[in-house]
């Protein structure tokens, strides 16, 4: 029998047992678990079981969904037609996982549209890395993390979906409470570049909001900051740096930052009216 059930303590132990025996296999899925739990006031936690054994974990974060699969008991068609049937009913905004799933949802799940990409790990040596770099700085201040969030949205295709004042408080609360790391270069007191750790938990940290200003941008910059705080998530706080990226261009990019595809990972994005 195939069903969805609703996360209960009693599943607890089976469920962090599944996570932690592929924890790369969706990393943000596996931070968010750790830092917030199961459950919560915008969190819930479904699973699908085939044959009465756990086959896909599907974890709602307020309207998007991250899904990891048991592969020992990979879901049938019918177990993929109910999750899919669950997406659909919840009108969530962004569903991530493997791609291999993913693409078998998309199959029923028509007002999505699929974009594929790859998770990368680093794989590269410090040795050596972290000489004659830019004079990059840490963001510690709130005011740090203001001129971040303004540098951030004003570029359309990484900031477009944030407003100012919400990623400030995203950033500084990461930073904060979660230990979240923000690298950044300026030149006549002008933010250039910036990348950072958008979640971590112990030894794994998931790079992201990688940018360069437009006019500062073919003169290695964004290969530098990138292998700066690569280096440093390994040196400094003993971090397993990995890096989703959904461009296709970028991908040649990422290898000579000394970044390896691990998993192919897919996310489907609501089309149309999301009120609706």
């Amino acid at each position: 029998m195939n069903k969805i059930e609703t996360y209960s303590a009693q599943i607890n132990s089976k469920l962090y047992s599944l996570l932690n025996m592929d924890i790369l296999q969706n990393p943000y899925l596996y931070i968010d678990v750790n830092t917030y739990g199961f459950q919560g006031s915008n969190i819930q936690t479904y699973f699908a079981t085939c044959a009465e054994k756990i086959s896909v974990i599907i974890y709602q974060y307020y309207n998007s969904i991250q899904l990891l699969v048991n592969q020992k008991e990979l879901p049938n068609e019918q177990t993929i037609k109910e999750i899919a049937n669950f997406i659909a009913t919840r009108k969530v905004i962004m569903v991530s996982g493997v791609t291999s799933l993913i693409t078998k949802l998309k199959t029923y799940l028509p007002n999505y549209k699929q974009t594929n990409g790859h998770l990368f790990e680093y794989q590269g040596k410090i040795e050596q890395k972290l000489i004659n770099f830019p004079k990059f700085q840490w963001a510690h201040s709130e005011q740090d993390f203001e001129r971040l969030a303004i540098f951030i949205t004003s570029d359309s295709s990484i900031g477009s979906h944030y407003n100012i004042a919400q990623l400030k408080q995203q950033l500084l609360e990461r930073h904060q409470k979660y230990g979240c790391q923000n690298v950044f270069l300026e030149e006549d007191k002008k933010i250039i570049a910036h990348v950072g750790t958008y979640a971590c938990y112990k030894d794994l940290a998931v790079i992201g909001g990688l940018l360069v200003d437009p006019s500062q941008r073919g003169k290695g910059l964004a290969r530098k900051i990138m292998t700066f705080i690569s280096c440093q998530c390994v040196k400094t706080f003993k971090q397993k740096p990995v890096f989703y990226c959904y461009i296709p261009d970028l991908f040649k990019f990422y290898k000579t930052c000394d970044y390896k595809e691990i998993y192919d990972c897919s996310k489907l994005e609501l089309i149309g009216d999301k009120n609706a």
